[in-house]
């Protein structure tokens, strides 16, 4: 009847073309992982977590995913969008919890990352492993920041 936690971080980039090129279905799969799971997530587990007093509840995101970026207008709309439910059910939350926030981690040595940026070297890329250990460690500290995104 509770729920203390929540880290989503579920993503698709989609296609990488120009968006004259870029087709329904690939945005609709896109918009789909990265924006419609995020409120359906919400909508399914919100009560659980607000039934838990000091329960948290993060959603990464990608700084990367920034308007005007070529190639990449699926995977920036869909963050955006998913950035927009997440900011709103941030302020829907204040009073009665639990609290939420984004979270923006630097580049990822993950197969999202690679496919994105073909060719780039990793030596200077996030091991998800350390993203993992660093979202944990924002779920036991006694505060969270107060930015709306938190850069890991």
């Amino acid at each position: 009847g509770r729920l203390d936690a929540v880290i989503h971080c579920a993503a698709q980039l989609g296609k990488l073309m120009p968006v004259a090129h870029l087709d329904l279905d690939t945005m609709r799969q896109t918009m789909t992982v990265d924006a419609l799971a995020t409120q359906q997530l919400i909508m399914t587990l919100g009560p659980l977590l607000q039934a838990t007093p000091g329960a948290r509840a993060l959603f990464v995101t990608d700084r990367l995913a920034v308007r005007g970026k070529p190639f990449l207008a699926a995977y920036a709309a869909a963050k955006q969008a998913m950035e927009a439910i997440v900011l709103a059910y941030a302020a829907e939350s204040r009073s009665s919890g639990p609290e939420v926030r984004l979270v923006a981690p630097p580049p990822m040595a993950t197969a999202l990352r690679k496919m994105a940026y073909p060719g780039e070297s990793e030596a200077k890329q996030l091991a998800p492993a350390e993203a993992a250990r660093r979202l944990l460690e924002l779920l036991t500290r006694a505060e969270l920041p107060a930015d709306e995104v938190i850069d890991l």
